[in-house]
């Protein structure tokens, strides 16, 4: 995508659609083949330092 441009992803339930979304935020890793964000692996926190995201179930320290 360009710069500026936005995307979205649409699927019947079970096509996939968190996995990717665990897997480019860097919280899950591909069974088979590679996954690149930003041209680095998503693990990276380069990769990411340029998204936000709002999870919707998160789980945080209970002493937070």
């Amino acid at each position: 995508m360009s710069p500026g441009e936005k995307g979205m992803l649409l699927g019947e339930n079970g096509a996939g659609k968190t996995t990717l979304i665990k897997m480019l935020l860097g919280l899950d890793q591909p069974d088979t083949g590679k996954i690149y964000l930003n041209q680095l692996n998503p693990c990276n926190p380069q990769a990411r330092k340029n998204i936000g995201v709002t999870l919707q179930d998160s789980d945080f320290v209970d002493e937070l």
